[in-house]
Order: C-alpha cells, then sequence, then structure tokens
C-alpha cells in the first residue's frame, strides 16, 4: 500500500502508525526507526514532533514503561485504516482465486521469513541482524523439549551484558532477561532483537525445526507464555 506523507501533525503520526502497526513502541526505537530507517525526518526534529503530539494529546506516552502509543481517538481512525486495508486485500485475494496463475514455489525461507515477521518487526530485525553469531551461545537445543543459552550484548549505557534465555517447547513459555524484553515485548507476544538473533542461528543449524518451532509459536501464540 503507498502511502503520501501528510503535512498536518495528526496525519503525520496517523501515517508513522501505518508504518509501524504495532500498538506500542519504545520511545528510543520510535526515534530511531522513523529517523534512520525511514528517513522520514532528521533525529531532532523527529524528538519535537513526538513531544508536540504528545502534547496535544494524539501520542499517550508511558514513562514508566518509556514507550509511547497512539492516543484514544487516533487509535480508533488506525483501527478503521486498519479493518478498510484487511478488507481490500481479501477483495483482491478472492479476485486473484478465480484466475490462473502459476504455482509459487515456496521456499524454507520464505516460509522462515513469513513466520518471523508476526513475531518481529521491521526495525528490531534489522537490529537483531547485527549481532554476531559468535554472541549468541546455544548451550541445550533439543527442539522437542527445551533450548537454552545466552545472548552477549551492550546495553543502553555501552556497558557489555550477557542475556539469558529458555525456550520451553513442552511448557510452551519463553524467558529472557533482557530489559526491553520484559518492558515491552513480552506484554505484546514479540521478539526482542536477542530472541530474534537467537532463531537466526537456530535456522542456520536446523532450518526444517526451526520453521517447525516458530509455526508452533505463531500458530498457537494465545497458548505460550512470554517471560
Amino acid at each position: 500500500m503507498a502511502f503520501t506523507i501528510p503535512s498536518d501533525l495528526k496525519n503525520i503520526v496517523l501515517h508513522w502508525w501505518k508504518i509501524i502497526d504495532q500498538p506500542e513502541i519504545n520511545v528510543d526505537e520510535l526515534y530511531n526507526f522513523i529517523a534512520f530507517d525511514l528517513f522520514l525526518a532528521p533525529l531532532e526534529k523527529t524528538k519535537k514532533i513526538v513531544q508536540q503530539a504528545i502534547h496535544l494529546e494524539y501520542l499517550s506516552e508511558n514513562k514508566e514503561r518509556e514507550s509511547i502509543s497512539l492516543s484514544d481517538e487516533l487509535q480508533q481512525e488506525f483501527l478503521t485504516w486498519q479493518e478498510k486495508g484487511i478488507l481490500k486485500a481479501k477483495t483482491m485475494a478472492a479476485a486473484l482465486a478465480q484466475s490462473w496463475r502459476p504455482p509459487i514455489d515456496i521456499t524454507p525461507s520464505m516460509t522462515y521469513q513469513a513466520l518471523l515477521s508476526d513475531l518481529v518487526d521491521v526495525s528490531v530485525l534489522e537490529k537483531a541482524g547485527k549481532i554476531r553469531s559468535s554472541a549468541v551461545s546455544l548451550d541445550l537445543i533439543a527442539f522437542q523439549d527445551k533450548i537454552e543459552g545466552s545472548v552477549k550484548s551492550k546495553d543502553d549505557g555501552g556497558i557489555s551484558q550477557s542475556y539469558r534465555f529458555k525456550i520451553d517447547v513442552k511448557a510452551r513459555s519463553i524467558s529472557h532477561s533482557c530489559p526491553e524484553y520484559n518492558s515491552l515485548r513480552k506484554s505484546q507476544k514479540q521478539f526482542c532483537i536477542h530472541i530474534a538473533r537467537i532463531f537466526m542461528k537456530l535456522f542456520v543449524k536446523d532450518s526444517e525445526k526451526t520453521i517447525e518451532l516458530l509455526r508452533n509459536i505463531v500458530y498457537q501464540k494465545s497458548l505460550w507464555f512470554f517471560e
């Protein structure tokens, strides 16, 4: 879907959220995503726009969680836009289903990317790809039981930290010691950069079993515990 960048603040905020497409986002991640990933505005201008939008109550700030979300009014407009998009997509899919087209050869990589995109937004995936493979330690890999290990990464202060993780397949739970995961991602049942990087490494080791695990998480997300 193509977007025309609006000029008024209210619609600028809505325009951003149509791209972000998630209910809540860490404030620093929002700044980086708008300024450095999408290049929609310089960093300082992005910060001013966000603060002005908060002042005018287009955006809501949760200082305890350090996150930003749409105001109730704009959230309703956003949901209406989403519903129209879903209806349009269904109409197009129905039209395409009635016409002949050659079969698409779905590769394991395509399946993996599609499943992972349900659990990781674009900005997080890009950051995860920058973590070196050597920083990810897989101490236990048992796809039908448990996967455990740690990821070395620098915190917001530039200090190197080691974050533990455990994926308990039988208990359907994912636990991780990363602050961002615990403050934001787990409530949304989304992966942080570390969990995303773990699955990248797992896919290299065993693509078939990694896809099977991702399919389990995505298709039965309501039964999984993000802890």
